[in-house]
């Protein structure tokens, strides 16, 4: 995301990290959801509506946060909300202008089981600032196994075995 000073290139869909056309493909949430107190759910997705400049929103900020579970919500103040809905609010923030992709960091956190199951459809684990595995929901169901076991699998040892299994080699980068 830049956020960090580090040496060499990264670039996004063959754009560099801190170019304005890579941000505008980049959606990014936070490890701890950083919200406006004095802001209401409602006020925080138009915030982001009008800095990304969308058009034609509304319905899509609709379904995030009925998919999240905030529509009833949508007049609390950011800090009036739980931990577990800050995140949820972070996240429909970072959905919001359809990123092509999204870095979450330590996006489970406080959430609860149907939200964690809406937020993933294609995950890249990462392990020691590369890719160690990219694990697609359709395909859990075959392994047999939890993204959180896959997860623990490679973090905690056995990488190389469980990249292979959990995506096709193509799949993985570094």
């Amino acid at each position: 995301m830049g956020f960090l000073k580090y040496q060499g290139q990264i670039r996004v869909d063959d754009l560099y990290n801190k170019s304005v056309e890579a941000k505008r493909i980049m959606g990014y949430v936070p490890e701890i959801p950083s919200l406006y107190p004095n802001l209401t759910v409602d006020e925080h997705m138009e915030f982001i509506s009008r800095a990304y400049k969308l058009k034609d929103y509304k319905e899509y900020k609709d379904e995030l946060l009925k998919r999240f579970d905030l529509d009833d919500k949508r007049k609390k103040f950011g800090d009036e909300l739980s931990k577990g809905m800050q995140q949820k609010l972070s996240i429909c923030c970072g959905l919001l202008p359809k990123p092509k992709l999204v870095l979450f960091d330590e996006p489970m956190i406080g959430l609860d089981p149907h939200a964690i199951k809406e937020l993933w459809d294609t995950t890249y684990i990462m392990q020691k600032g590369k890719v160690a595995a990219v694990v697609e929901r359709k395909r859990i169901g075959e392994t047999g196994k939890t993204l959180e076991d896959i997860f623990f699998e490679i973090t905690e040892g056995g990488a190389d075995n469980e990249a292979e299994s959990a995506a096709p080699e193509s799949e993985v980068q570094g």
